[in-house]
C-alpha cells in the first residue's frame, strides 16, 4: 500500500510538470488581472494521433451572463485574447480556445466558446 502511494504521488508529480506547470506564469497573469476569474490554462492535442492541431485552451469563469449579451462576451474575449498573446508564445499552437462560464447562482451553468484559428486570424472550425 505504502509503495502504491509513493508510486500514485510520484506520477501526479510528473504528470503536474509536464502538462501543467508550463502554462502556470500565463495562468497567475490572467488570475491577477482578471479577479475571480479561477482560470485554468490547458494546451494539447484533442487526440494524440497525429495531423491533430495544437490546441491551447483557456477557461474562466465571468461574473456575467455570456450569452445574454454577444456584443460584450465577445469584447470581453478580445481583451483576453490579446493578454494571451502579451503573455504566452502562440507559435507552438495552431488554435486558441477560450471558455467562459458563468455559475447562475441556484440554477444552470452558462457556458461560450470561441475558437481562434492562430495560423490565418480567422475563426476555427469546430
Amino acid at each position: 500500500m505504502f509503495a502504491f502511494a509513493i508510486t500514485a504521488t510520484g506520477l501526479l508529480y510528473v504528470y503536474w510538470r509536464m502538462h501543467i506547470a508550463p502554462f502556470l506564469p500565463l495562468q497567475k497573469a490572467l488570475a491577477a488581472t482578471f479577479k475571480d476569474s479561477r482560470p485554468r490554462v490547458e494546451g494539447g492535442q484533442r487526440k494524440i494521433h497525429k495531423g491533430t492541431p495544437r490546441i491551447l485552451r483557456v477557461t474562466m469563469k465571468i461574473d456575467f451572463d455570456p450569452n445574454a449579451d454577444e456584443a460584450r462576451t465577445t469584447a470581453f474575449a478580445n481583451r483576453v485574447v490579446a493578454f494571451v498573446r502579451e503573455h504566452q508564445d502562440l507559435a507552438p499552437w495552431e488554435i486558441l480556445e477560450i471558455h467562459f462560464y458563468w455559475p447562475e447562482p441556484e440554477k444552470e451553468l452558462h457556458e461560450w466558446v470561441l475558437e481562434r484559428s492562430l495560423n490565418d486570424g480567422v475563426p476555427a472550425a469546430k
